[in-house]
């Protein structure tokens, strides 16, 4: 395909295009593009020389961090398949995914006991070629670990850089039984994207708030898009009410992605000065992976004034995905009058 743009190439594309331009940020590490660039690409030469490659799985177990996308982005740079797990799971799930899938190679912060607990062993230890160096505070950066299991890795049929180049290996919590998996190919992530930046109004630059989990498909989305639009990431490893507002405050986000426990701790904590004004930059928030009351819903617009923009729908359905899995642009945070606080 004449012109093909591989969404393993967004954070290369995006420092030549951006530069400077933020791309990374959490309570206290910032990454530009190049930067973000920079160690993405030295992160690549240590899984090639590792032996992953085309056709190899990664499996990526680490919270919301700078490391995530730098790891993230390094593997589809490196031409194999990424493979974001939750850090939720059991060691238990996790090497049953393993064994389902046939992945050899594994990545977790350096101190994680779930490797050895699996069976597998240390492959690499970047250090500092995946963490955010000088940029970040003292103590900031999280050093982390690339494990191999002691076997031949399982190698998938395909052809990275291409349209049909699978990318990507999507596992679903497993809750209905063993875990429901899907291979994503690299068209269809850019076509995606695409369609939800047309379908919601989405452009160039947007600040992402990066909360719900990346080893989640509905967090992956986070990270996708804000790359996929030349945008910024705002990463938090764990919910936390009082860090995500006074985050929302400092970066002021345009697009936020929540779950229904979020929306409703965020509609009855305590506020400090200022924080019912966190969200005013918003212009797109959804709320999904479960059932969202009405009361929490109203709850939550009446706290955060933003004025109502009527772009989607709405809906509280019976099955309980509001605030909007059908998108809800400037609604999410729409309210009549100010906050009180509580």
């Amino acid at each position: 395909m004449t012109g093909f743009m591989s969404p393993r190439d967004l954070v290369r594309r995006g420092a030549e295009r951006h530069g400077a331009r933020l791309a990374v940020t959490s309570p206290d590490v910032n990454l530009s593009y190049r930067e973000l660039a920079d160690r993405t690409a030295r992160i690549a030469d240590i899984l090639k020389r590792a032996g992953v490659g085309p056709g190899i799985e990664v499996a990526i177990v680490l919270p919301n961090c700078p490391e995530f996308p730098i790891w993230y982005f390094g593997v589809l740079e490196a031409g194999a398949i990424v493979v974001p797990l939750s850090t939720a799971q059991t060691p238990s799930e996790v090497a049953d995914i393993m064994e389902i899938a046939g992945i050899s190679f594994l990545v977790t912060l350096e101190d994680s006991t779930l490797p050895h607990q699996i069976g597998f062993n240390p492959a690499a230890s970047p250090g500092a070629a995946a963490s955010p160096g000088a940029a970040a505070s003292p103590g900031a950066a999280r050093r982390t670990t690339l494990w191999r299991v002691d076997r031949d890795p399982g190698k998938l049929a395909t052809t990275p850089w291409t349209p049909q180049g699978f990318l990507l290996r999507r596992f679903s919590s497993g809750s209905t039984g063993r875990p429901k998996h899907m291979l994503r190919t690299e068209i269809a992530m850019i076509d995606n994207a695409r369609q939800v930046t047309e379908t919601i109004g989405l452009s160039e630059g947007e600040r992402y708030l990066a909360i719900a989990p990346f080893g989640h498909g509905y967090g992956l989305g986070c990270l996708q898009m804000a790359f996929f639009l030349g945008g910024s990431v705002t990463v938090l490893p764990r919910f936390l009410p009082a860090e995500t507002l006074k985050l929302a405050r400092r970066d002021k986000p345009t697009v936020f992605m929540m779950t229904p426990p979020m929306v409703e701790t965020l509609a009855t904590c305590l506020l400090d000065d200022g924080d019912e004004r966190a969200f005013d930059s918003l212009k797109h928030c959804e709320c999904s992976t479960g059932r969202l009351r009405k009361t929490v819903h109203d709850a939550f617009r009446r706290r955060y004034s933003v004025p109502d923009r009527a772009h989607s729908r709405s809906n509280i359905s019976s099955k309980g995905h509001s605030l909007c899995q059908n998108r809800w642009c400037r609604r999410a945070t729409a309210t009549a009058g100010k906050s009180r606080k509580r």
